[in-house]
């Protein structure tokens, strides 16, 4: 096939056509701990949120149970209307 020299290829290697494919896993990456704001965000962003959602917070003082209906910037909104900052939870988990 006869194509102009602007498509011509010059830099032809017919020699080295072998690729070097490097594979690293970490093994811990099932085992990452994800910041209380990215928990938060997994929860309120799963499909089977709706209104309110019950969870375990630890946070500075004690370990509770609540049910959580919303969230601001800062505090998450509990379905008694208490304000629990975000800043003093130290983690949260989904209770089934």
């Amino acid at each position: 096939m006869n194509l102009p020299k602007v498509y011509q290829n010059n830099n032809i290697d017919l020699d080295n056509h072998d690729q070097i494919v490097y594979y690293s896993r970490n093994n811990q990456t099932n085992n990452t701990s994800y910041s209380v704001k990215d928990k938060i965000a997994n929860i309120f962003n799963k499909k089977s949120y709706i209104y309110k959602i019950n969870v375990e917070i630890n946070d500075n003082n004690r370990t509770y149970s609540t049910t959580i209906i919303g969230k601001t910037d800062g505090y998450l909104i509990t379905i008694n209307n208490e304000l629990i900052p975000i800043k003093n939870i130290k983690d949260i988990k989904k209770l089934d």
